[in-house]
Order: structure tokens, then sequence, then C-alpha cells
């Protein structure tokens, strides 16, 4: 069960009391909040009000005693008692109770009338049947009534048990959620503790002297050799020992930018790496230096552009190939 489906499930069971108006004002606002934007739960609204419109106007204990007994009613109340009973699970279960109720009288009637006409067969030959007393009517109803409100309570406890055991399973999914949240959080802050070691430990490295770094002259496109040849492209190879690399960058032109942004690409022009704030060496030139894994065996583009930008036009290129690192 997702975010969404628990929200759902949750201000669902608030539906009736939205309906019958006992809901409190926060819960009010919230659970309005959410129809707006939910067309689920504003089904399940609509739903909840025609259940409530035919099952909430039950009819009473006397009437229904009355329907299953056959006692006198209008025509259309028997009609309507028994549409709404065709429809409503609680009252249909009622009405079994008070059937089986009244058939247990019926049958006990019989009996002790059976049994008083084995007994005296003589006087109840001589004397007229009388009818049972009319005070046992009201024992009658009272016992069928008790019957009722007996059936009426364990409906309900069993309605109230299905409630809570819907809560508990909402509350069994939103603890599971939470457990596998809190799980996902503890490899992130693991994750995040690893990290932070390794830039601790980077750290650490950049501030201790350096051995075996490899210096390397880099020549700017174009630029002319002493030779008379231009330099198209600039071509090394990394050896095993170096551990890093540092690229002392000629320059062939002026520029009076105090400081410069640098970038290094790729064969496919896409962006590896780029910095703000290169400055020229008192000799005139750059330097740049990279860890001597950094760089594969392949072709890369270094540029450097005057800062702050005035125009997105390097002022040097430098093409270098990278040969073969030369590591185990």
């Amino acid at each position: 069960m997702n975010e969404r489906e628990s929200e759902c499930t949750k201000l669902s069971q608030q539906l009736p009391q939205l309906l019958d108006g006992s809901i409190d004002a926060v819960s009010r606002a919230d659970l309005e909040r959410h129809l707006e934007s939910c067309t689920h739960c504003r089904q399940e609204l609509l739903e909840t009000e025609v259940a409530s419109a035919v099952y909430g106007q039950h009819p009473s204990a006397e009437k229904l005693l009355d329907w299953v007994s056959g006692a006198s009613l209008p025509q259309d109340e028997r009609n309507l008692i028994a549409s709404h009973v065709e429809k409503c699970p609680d009252c249909s279960e009622q009405i079994d109770w008070l059937r089986h109720g009244l058939a247990t009288l019926q049958s006990g009637d019989r009996n002790r009338s059976q049994a008083q006409e084995d007994s005296e067969p003589s006087e109840s030959a001589q004397k007229p049947s009388r009818p049972s007393p009319t005070w046992l009517r009201p024992l009658a109803w009272a016992a069928v009534i008790l019957l009722v409100v007996s059936s009426s309570f364990g409906l309900w406890s069993w309605q109230r048990m299905r409630q809570v055991q819907g809560q508990v399973q909402g509350l069994t999914a939103e603890v599971a959620q939470l457990r596998t949240q809190r799980d996902q959080l503890a490899d992130q802050s693991a994750a995040d503790r690893m990290r932070a070691q390794e830039l601790e430990e980077t750290n650490r490295a950049l501030g201790r002297p350096r051995l075996n770094v490899l210096a390397v002259d880099v020549l700017p496109q174009n630029r002319t050799l002493r030779s008379g040849e231009a330099s198209s492209i600039n071509r090394m190879a990394i050896p095993a020992w170096a551990q890093e690399v540092a690229f002392i960058l000629a320059v062939s032109g002026r520029s009076t930018s105090a400081a410069y942004e640098v970038e290094l690409l790729d064969v496919r022009e896409a962006v590896l790496w780029k910095a703000e704030g290169l400055r020229r060496n008192p000799s005139g030139d750059y330097t740049v230096s990279f860890p001597a894994g950094f760089l594969q065996p392949g072709d890369y583009t270094l540029r450097v552009f005057p800062s702050p930008k005035a125009q997105r036009l390097p002022t040097e290129t430098y093409r270098i190939r990278i040969e073969s690192s030369q590591r185990p």
C-alpha cells in the first residue's frame, strides 16, 4: 500500500462522521481538502450517502414484530418494510431472530395445550377451550424483543470487531511502510558515512606532500613549434609510477583577466570537469593537475576562458591524447 492509498483508507473511515456532523473542525477541514483532489474518495462519499439514506432509517422493533407476526399494518407500510428488509442485512438478520423466537413460543404453546388435553380429557370435553391469558402476550413480546436486542448487540459487536480489525490492518501497513523507510534511511546514512570518510581521506591526502608527480608541457592548439611545425595535439603516456599528472599549459596570446575558468572535455565534447579561479604563474603559463587514474586513454580538450566571462570564447584551447596509461 502506497502513501496515497494509506491516506485514502484512513480518511474514508471518517466519511460517516462527516455526514452525521460528529467530526471535529480540524478533521473536517483535512477531509474536505482531500476530497477536492481525490476522485476515489468522492465516489466513496456518494456511496456512503446512498447507504445512509437506505439503511439509516431502520423500522422500529415494534414495526418489525408486527410485520413478522402478521399484525394489522397498512399495506404501503408493509411493502416499505419488506423492501427495506430485502436490502438491509441488519434488519434481515433481526427478522430471522424474530421468526425463530415466534416459532419457539408457538411451539411451546402447542406442547402445553397438548399436554393439558392428554391429562384432563373429560374436563376438556366438558369445558370449552380457553384462550391463553392476555397477560402472557406481553411476556411473549418481551421475550422476542429480548432476542432482538441480544441479536442487535451481537451484530454491533461484530461490526465493531470488523472496524477494529480494519484499523489494525491499516496500522500494520503503516508500520511496515515506516520500517521500510527506516531501512532505506539507514542504508542512505551508511552510504553517506562512507562518502564522508572518503572525502575526509581525500582532504588529508591533499594536505600532505605528494611524490611521483608527472609534469608535462602542453602547447595550445596550432602553436608553432621551434621546428616550424604546428602542434595539433599533445600526445603523452602516463607511467605506472605516476600518482598525479600536472599539465603546464603554455600561453599563445595575451589576456588582461585576473582569473580564468578551465574545463576538461572528452572526445564527445561532454564536460568532465570544470573550475574557476585559474591564475597565471609568474612564468606566464598555467598549471592544472589531475590524479593519474582520472585520465584514461583517449582524446581530451582543455579550454581556458576569461573570468568573469565577458564572452563565451576560449582564450586558449589544448588538445591532449593519452596514448596509454601504462598502469598495472
